[in-house]
């Protein structure tokens, strides 16, 4: 083994899983005081009938990992059921206001943040989709 690597395996690990969140709206975007009021779910793409979903819920926990929003710690953790929608499946509200851009990213202990999928969100273009 290449102990070498391992650090750069890590990185790489932790982007897959970051890359397995993403964000979607809930509405449509509201304009107040020259901020967009956003509210919106951070997804993830496995699902409760997936046999990994627990295994990757339970890593998540077991590392303290959490949700950043522009850098700033979302409350809850993995290991709280607050996150669990009625069917099982992963379901994050959240709300924010910016003035043209925002950033969600997964943060797993003392690691460095990793940006969920297609992020950072412009405003302009979640207006445009």
């Amino acid at each position: 083994m290449d102990y070498s690597l391992l650090a750069r395996i890590d990185t790489i690990a932790r982007y897959i899983i970051a890359s397995l969140f993403y964000f979607e709206l809930d509405s449509l975007l509201e304009r107040y005081n020259g901020k967009y009021i956003v509210t919106g779910y951070i997804l993830c793409l496995i699902t409760r009938s997936d046999p990994a979903f627990k295994a990757l819920l339970s890593k998540l926990a077991n590392n303290s990992a959490g949700f950043l929003i522009n850098d700033w710690p979302i409350p809850r953790t993995f290991n709280n059921t607050f996150f669990i929608d009625k069917d099982g499946n992963f379901r994050k509200r959240v709300n924010l206001d910016t003035f043209g851009k925002f950033m969600i990213s997964l943060k797993e202990g003392d690691a460095e943040p990793c940006n969920i999928s297609r992020l950072p969100f412009l405003i302009k273009n979640l207006i445009a989709a």
